[in-house]
């Protein structure tokens, strides 16, 4: 198990935690995203940057596939993976939104408008958390 950063944040529904090695980060530094199911559930990850960008982070092409097994933790980006998460700035405050559900959700679902809040469509989704990053 990886050390939660004391940011890990648990789904209400119980289903779904994600968290970061730390709180606070320092631009050029890595990020890495931790995240487990409690059971079998499709997943995608979106970031919004502390310059209001907005990526989708998993699925990725680095891993493709994201029906999630319970009693594995899962990180963004993989051990051993050639890309990374580098912390680009301004100061602020990043966000990753993590979305779950039982059954596929659909790649071309809009999950967050161009403003970073949660679409119509997504919020139908039966879990959904975030987690805030400190980008000093």
């Amino acid at each position: 198990n990886k050390l939660a950063g004391g940011n890990a944040v648990l789904s209400t529904d119980g289903q779904l935690r994600i968290w970061t090695q730390a709180q606070h980060y320092r631009i050029g530094e890595r990020v890495k995203i931790f995240f487990e199911v409690s059971t079998p559930m499709y997943v995608r990850i979106m970031n919004i940057s502390s310059s209001g960008e907005i990526n989708e982070l998993f699925p990725n092409d680095f891993q493709r596939d994201n029906l999630l097994k319970p009693g594995n933790n899962y990180q963004i980006p993989p051990e051993n993976d050639p890309f990374t998460l580098d912390v680009t700035g301004p100061a602020g405050t990043e966000r990753i939104i993590a979305f779950a559900s039982p059954r596929p959700i659909s790649s071309t679902l809009r999950l967050l408008d161009e403003k970073g809040t949660v679409t119509p469509e997504a919020s139908t989704l039966p879990t959904k958390i975030a987690v805030n990053i400190a980008i000093e």
